[in-house]
């Protein structure tokens, strides 16, 4: 009997550890992805536009070289591409884990059902 007690403890600790993590899983890639669209107060979409806009004013003015000021005008561009596709691949991959993670969970809840019932069984 004391082993399956330590049993049911550990499935039991386990799971609720286990839903307790998966729940956090599901729950911070959704945070992370509305804190930075928050902290963006324009779209990529504009932000891009208006370092365009800048670029081709700079480029169509000739009284003095520009060509630094372009450069960094067009690695900014590839910065705000490179941080939205960051941002992308931190939501899909803790969306991976969470779903690797609510598989486990379910595998651990039915081996506690099993041995409740294995329990319940020899008690009758």
């Amino acid at each position: 009997m004391n082993s399956n007690k330590s049993k049911i403890i550990w499935l039991s600790i386990s799971t609720l550890l286990l839903f307790t993590y998966s729940g956090f899983s599901l729950w911070l890639p959704h945070y992370v992805e509305n804190q930075y669209e928050e902290s963006n107060s324009r779209d990529l979409e504009e932000r891009i536009s208006l370092i365009e806009q800048a670029i081709y004013k700079a480029e169509s003015e000739e009284p003095f070289d520009k060509s630094q000021i372009v450069t960094i005008f067009k690695s900014t561009i590839e910065s705000e591409i490179s941080t939205e596709n960051y941002i992308s691949k931190i939501v899909n991959i803790f969306t991976t884990v969470s779903s690797i993670l609510i598989g486990v969970l379910l595998i651990h809840l039915a081996s506690l059902i099993s041995v409740f019932q294995g329990l319940v069984k020899k008690k009758t």
